[in-house]
């Protein structure tokens, strides 16, 4: 592909760096996520055997208050080295300064890069349904210490977007990602989206 780096911010249990192993041959993967979780993971990482790689690097990172660069200068990420980054299922959790903190970051790399991230719209631009969802969503993760933060508009986050200095290059609606990825299915599902996709490029 076109990136020698791929940064999972707020990584989580993905395990792309396990099912894509070709990726690690010529690239490298960087795993930016709270100390606490990624301890957590590359303990049952290693209790099951899944295989290391130092080209699969873990960084430790509390996106309230560690900037993200400086996170990523000691882990070994090259700035002018073509990278993607992924942020999903993170920014409705920080405050809009964090997010620009770490948009900017992503700003600095060589042209070309580009990040995926979601957020969640302001409640006004949900239906009946999603708002119930995320009713149910925020007393969750309030209740275990990590309450929903914020949502954008449109015009909002694109104002956001362009202060830090990235391009949108691509804003898909629900419906565009519905239809994407499951037309043509035999049992008619249809996902329940929250989270807004966007496609910024440096």
């Amino acid at each position: 592909g076109p990136y020698a780096q791929y940064v999972i911010l707020g990584a989580g249990l993905d395990s792309f760096a396990w099912r894509r192993p070709r990726f690690l041959r010529d690239g490298r993967i960087f795993e930016v996520d709270h100390p606490a979780t990624q301890a957590w993971k590359r303990g049952r990482a290693r209790a099951i055997g899944l295989p290391e790689s130092d080209r699969h690097v873990f960084v430790p990172c509390d996106f309230s208050r560690d900037p993200l660069g400086d996170c990523l200068t000691r882990a070994g990420f090259e700035r002018g080295t073509s990278t993607l980054f992924s942020w999903v299922g993170t920014t409705m959790y920080l405050e809009p300064g964090a997010i620009a903190d770490t948009l900017r970051t992503v700003a600095r790399c060589m042209p070309g890069s580009g990040i995926v991230m979601s957020y969640n719209p302001s409640p006004e631009l949900l239906d009946e349904r999603q708002r119930s969802f995320l009713d149910g969503v925020a007393r969750l993760v309030a209740g275990m210490g990590e309450p929903l933060r914020f949502g954008f508009t449109p015009a909002g986050i694109a104002q956001l977007v362009a202060g830090c200095g990235l391009t949108i290059a691509e804003a898909p609606t629900e419906s565009d990602l519905a239809d994407r990825y499951f037309t043509g299915r035999r049992d008619g599902l249809r996902p329940l989206m929250i989270e807004r996709l966007l496609w910024l490029r440096v």
